[in-house]
Parts: C-alpha cells; structure tokens; sequence
C-alpha cells in the first residue's frame, strides 16, 4: 500500500481526511458483488467509529 501511484491521494472512510503512509493506517477488505473492496482509515479510532 506504500507504493500506491494514484493521482489523489486516498481519504479516510470515517474522517475523509486525506490518508498517509503511516504505521496507524488500516484497511478493510471485503468481497462485495465478486469485487473486492478495500476501505481505509487512519487510525484504529476512525476504524472503531465506523463500525459503530
């Protein structure tokens, strides 16, 4: 995930605050309709929100 190329930079799912290449990052990968579906968030904290 380090090595990502895309133009914008990914947002958290919680917060939308504009993601970093950081220890405290986390993703979500699921399968949803055969695709798979990762959602990132900043830090266990916005994780926890959102599963809420």
């Amino acid at each position: 995930m380090t090595d990502s190329t895309d133009a914008d930079p990914a947002s958290c799912r919680h917060c939308g605050e504009a993601l970093e290449d950081a220890s405290s990052r986390r993703v979500v990968s699921s399968i949803e309709d055969g695709h798979a579906v990762h959602r990132q968030f900043c830090d266990d904290e916005c994780l926890e929100a959102w599963t809420e």
